[in-house]
């Protein structure tokens, strides 16, 4: 997912099924990937 930490957190907030500590460990945030790879953008 891009940008993971937003999306998981608003998803714990709004969802009773989904919860934070349970879906960090299993994603990926891509943005941050991203910009590992090419930090000009």
């Amino acid at each position: 997912m891009h940008n993971s930490t937003f999306d998981i957190l608003s998803l714990d907030q709004w969802s009773r099924d989904l919860r934070a500590d349970e879906l960090f460990p299993k994603l990926l945030d891509s943005k941050i990937t991203a910009h590992l790879v090419d930090s000009r953008g």
